[in-house]
């Protein structure tokens, strides 16, 4: 039996599985309707709705940290 060949929507990279299942859980994101893959590299920034896509509006340690401790009287 042939597996199903899984091509990543961000970049080329391919790989034979036998089922969806199996693409899974070798960290493989396939979506509910079988329609988009992403490779393990790019998986992350598409599952949870893309909630876990690298925000580039904000750098790194330029936020305002609050102090709570000097708020409490």
């Amino acid at each position: 039996m042939r597996g199903k060949t899984y091509k990543c929507d961000d970049c080329p990279n391919c790989a034979e599985f036998s089922s969806y299942v199996k693409a899974r859980f070798a960290g493989w994101a396939v979506s509910k309707d079988y329609k988009h893959v992403y490779c393990p590299t790019h998986a992350p920034n598409h599952r949870n709705g893309g909630a876990n896509k690298e925000r580039h509006n904000v750098p790194a340690g330029s936020g305002v940290q609050l102090n709570l401790l000097d708020t409490v009287n």
